[in-house]
């Protein structure tokens, strides 16, 4: 059946009284009925999904905007490590091979220091952020998700259908 036909049926169907519907004979009833179910369900599906793209995007953008307030930057570690060398360089009591057996483990500590990495930061984010929406995501990928044969649209949004 058409889009406009569907939309047609469906909207003659919810703006009309009750007590007028009454009277409507077989099959328009049954149709009309039918044109509204089904609109009922792709709008609420559209909108469902419209939620969720903006829930996940919100998410993402969260995360990312977190990521980048909480980034350790490399020149900080940088400087703290000329100034640990800086120290045991001007550290004159220290016999020569102490200095540099001082300096490897100094150096050895340093690179085991690697700040974690902004996807790091957006992975983690994101694990402790989606923690309120996984059962709803978890639900959604349990539905069979697939778009009708014409892929029509209705009402502006993508006519898709799930097993609801």
């Amino acid at each position: 059946m058409p889009d406009d036909l569907l939309r047609r049926y469906a909207r003659r169907l919810a703006n009309r009284p009750p007590s007028i519907g009454a009277g409507i004979k077989e099959p328009v009833r049954t149709i009309e009925t039918a044109c509204f179910l089904r609109y009922c369900l792709l709008i609420g599906t559209d909108r469902v999904l419209l939620m969720v793209r903006r829930r996940v995007a919100d998410l993402w953008r969260r995360a990312t905007k977190d990521a980048n307030q909480v980034l350790i930057h490399w020149a900080d570690l940088y400087r703290e490590l000329l100034a640990s060398i800086g120290a045991l360089a001007s550290d004159t009591t220290v016999s020569d091979s102490d200095v540099r057996e001082r300096l490897r483990l100094l150096v050895a500590e340093h690179q085991q220091r690697k700040p974690p990495t902004r996807a790091q930061l957006v992975r983690d984010h994101l694990t402790v952020e989606i923690q309120p929406v996984r059962s709803l995501l978890s639900g959604l990928m349990a539905l069979l998700w697939e778009a009708t044969a014409g892929a029509s649209r209705v009402g502006g949004h993508a006519n898709t259908q799930g097993a609801v």
